[in-house]
């Protein structure tokens, strides 16, 4: 019986202990190490904040703290000290009777700011006043003439406020009478100052996240995915390669109607040249919803480059426990258990004994990508093929989350919505993701015009698509020119002019002229470029690309193989699939990117079956098919049948 009672109370501490250390039960963890026990402080580092996502908006996150034993430990998280008033007793330093009569007490100020000052006197029987000088810089300053001493509370004393600030020395000095009017010195009890400490504010870090960025149509993206969800935002800090200026929107993304959808927070202009130069600074001083950050830039048609430097400032709150042993603390985020965060400490007077540094976060090994396969198995309805113009190879290696981009055919055809992706019979779910541009170098065959000085290219476009973003000219040197963009008269009786763009370069160095392709008529595929050079030597231009803008889609494949991408069909409309239920955890996970193979063009053959569905249910449709099958016949017939004799 003994034995069997050791036994359950060990499984019974095990189980304690277990959901905090169980490797599926957290998402990231750290550690302070606890020399001593007491009041234990340490900031929470960025990567274990994890917003509930049932309470947005309120100040709590998904967190759990553990003891050396494993077992779950009491804390608590706030966000900065508030302004206290205190009062300090001072000692005195020197006391001196004036040959006046005067009693001068002196003695050393406080460090914190102080505001007002009191004075406790064990004698009754007097009347008095005080003056108050303090030192500050090395000077001494009157900060209260004539302040009357008056009996309160069964005591004599004197209440003087002063101009807050921060002194070294205080001195006072007493005139005070008896009945007769004749000097008395009076018996000091307590001298005692009073003012307000600052307070801790919020704790601020600075963090440099890892970023993408990527041109969409005219607009600069730039992408982030912060370490952690719910974060409090102060600023974002960007440095840019040139001077921008024109329209700018920061916000997250999310997926509506399964498509990746950005989400503006803050929007606004420039159109200054700002002091600070290349470096813009967003203002955001609230909580963010999610990882996702993302800012727009449209410089309006002009240079802007590739941005440089990425920061983002963070407020961080303080996480408060009582170590009642030494050893390892680990906060884990991704518990399910719910912390508040206050916004005031919850004890003004607890003192603390050790202040720590968390140890680098580390996220749990089996919550990787390929978790989610495994957690998230949602399957797709049965596929159809009919309709479909080509098709296209994705080798999935292992299973996992992936981003596909469009292949050039599909994101350049009218219908880029009408995409499948299957195996086999079953379609695979997935999300529409952003756009991004692709460029697509064409082949450079100018003709020079010696006569005119003139140099002329003629461009074809792979195909004509209304998803063009602009053709974008690169060349060096120090020049200034008109670009002449012509595109062929109706008939192909000639050219005409489209567009004219001045080109200007005052550095020896590369430039690239964009061509904007917006307005190009969706049929186009040839142009002409056009350059004079009037006095000048030839300009040559080194490559000439051609922009347009590919979706991509994300999904997950739950096993290895080949899947295949199909699309081509005119008129089939966007899927809609159960992903978008999970959205939240896709997108705070980088999908892996992955590329599809060479299209393969689908033949559909007369016979296939696909005309006759239009039959079913209809019954002047078999009638149809079988005249259609007689007329054929008799054509045979009539052709195996001997030509008639001429008479």
């Amino acid at each position: 019986m003994k034995h069997t009672q050791t036994f359950l109370m060990l499984v019974l501490l095990l189980i304690t202990a277990l959901p905090l250390h169980a490797d599926e039960e957290w998402k990231a963890r750290a550690y302070v190490h606890a020399a001593k026990p007491g009041i234990t402080e340490a900031v929470l580092p960025p990567e274990l904040f994890m917003e509930v996502e049932t309470m947005r908006g309120r100040d709590r996150i998904d967190l759990a703290l553990a003891g050396p034993d494993g077992n779950q430990r009491s804390f608590e998280l706030f966000w900065r000290e508030p302004p206290l008033t205190v009062r300090f007793g001072l000692k005195p330093e020197r006391m001196e009777l004036t040959d006046s009569g005067e009693f001068i007490w002196e003695g050393n100020a406080p460090k914190p700011e102080i505001e007002s000052l009191h004075v406790t006197i064990r004698d009754t029987n007097f009347v008095g006043q005080v003056d108050v000088e303090a030192k500050k810089d090395n000077a001494w300053v009157v900060l209260a003439k004539n302040a009357a001493l008056f009996r309160s509370g069964g005591q004599t004393r004197a209440e003087i406020a002063i101009a807050a600030g921060q002194y070294t020395k205080i001195r006072l000095r007493f005139r005070s009478f008896d009945q007769a009017f004749k000097m008395k010195v009076l018996p000091v009890d307590r001298v005692t100052a009073s003012g307000k400490t600052a307070g801790r504010n919020y704790v601020k870090e600075t963090i440099a996240p890892e970023f993408q960025t990527a041109e969409s149509g005219e607009v600069t993206e730039i992408r982030t995915l912060l370490p952690g969800s719910g974060l409090f935002i102060d600023s974002v800090h960007l440095v840019t390669e040139t001077q921008f200026q024109g329209h700018w929107q920061i916000g997250r993304e999310t997926i509506i109607n399964g498509e990746r959808t950005f989400v503006p927070i803050k929007k606004g202009s420039i159109s200054t040249v700002s002091a600070e130069g290349n470096e813009l600074t967003f203002a955001i001083s609230h909580k963010w919803q999610g990882k996702s950050l993302v800012i727009k830039l449209d410089p309006q048609g002009r240079y802007l480059g590739t941005p440089k430097d990425f920061t983002v400032g963070l407020f961080l709150p303080r996480l408060i426990f009582s170590a009642d042993k030494p050893g390892k603390y680990i906060a884990l985020a991704g518990t399910g258990e719910k912390a508040k965060i206050l916004p005031n400490p919850g004890s003004n007077t607890r003192k603390i004994a050790q202040a720590l540094l968390f140890s680098k976060p580390e996220f749990n090994p089996n919550l990787t990508e390929l978790a989610l396969t495994d957690k998230y198995r949602l399957r797709g309805g049965p596929f159809n093929s009919d309709g479909f113009t080509w098709t296209a190879a994705v080798v999935i290696d292992t299973p996992g989350y992936y981003r596909l981009p469009f292949p050039m055919e599909a994101s350049l055809a009218p219908n880029r919505t009408g995409i499948r992706l299957a195996k086999e019979k079953s379609q695979i779910p997935f999300f529409m993701d952003r756009t991004e541009n692709v460029d697509v170098s064409l082949p450079l065959t100018p003709e020079y015009e010696e006569s005119l000085n003139q140099t002329t290219w003629d461009l074809t476009l792979p195909q004509a698509s209304p998803w063009w973003v602009s053709l974008n000219l690169t060349t060096t040197g120090i020049f200034k020119r008109t670009v002449t963009i012509q595109r062929p008269k109706p008939g192909q009786m000639g050219w005409e002019t489209w567009a004219t763009k001045s080109w200007q370069n005052t550095r020896d160095d590369k430039t690239t002229l964009k061509i904007p392709l917006t307005r190009l008529p969706k049929e186009q595929s040839q142009l002409r470029i056009v350059i004079n050079h009037n006095d000048n030597q030839p300009l040559t231009i080194n490559a000439i690309d051609a922009v347009y803008s590919a979706p991509a889609i994300c999904f997950l494949a739950h096993d290895p193989g080949t899947l295949t991408l199909h699309g081509g069909h005119p008129t089939l409309p966007p899927p809609t699939y159960d992903l978008s239920l999970v959205q939240t955890k896709l997108l705070e996970t980088l999908p892996t990117p992955i590329q599809a193979q060479p299209i393969t063009s689908v033949t559909t053959p007369f016979w296939s079956g696909i005309w006759i569905k239009h039959f079913r249910g209809k019954g002047w449709g078999l009638y149809a098919a079988l005249g259609l099958v007689a007329v054929v016949l008799l054509g045979i017939i009539a052709k195996m049948l001997p030509a008639p004799e001429k008479e």
